[in-house]
């Protein structure tokens, strides 16, 4: 997240989309990490992830489950939305 943050990727577009790749827990796992990393950089005392809302879910590909979206505050002051899509590939 950080790189598209500190405007090294996408710098240009107002949203970004990372994909977690998962192959062991589950999907619940995965987002309570997430919001483990939001809530610890909320708290910090030198926060880097620009939050101005926590991930919340959406639907942003039909057949998927799971996706979320949250919204920060580039180093630049611009915003974005940021789209997580988590992919199961425990079974192949």
């Amino acid at each position: 997240m950080g790189d598209f943050i500190e405007c090294r990727y996408a710098n240009a577009c107002p949203e970004a989309v990372m994909i977690g790749f998962f192959h062991n827990k589950n999907i619940s796992y995965w987002h309570t990490e997430l919001r483990r990393a939001f809530n610890e950089d909320s708290a910090s005392s030198a926060p880097r992830l620009g939050i101005k809302s926590h991930p919340t879910p959406v639907e942003i590909l039909p057949g998927l489950t799971g996706e979320l979206e949250s919204n920060h505050i580039r180093t630049d002051k611009s915003s974005m939305r940021l789209l997580h899509i988590f992919l199961d590939c425990s079974s192949a």
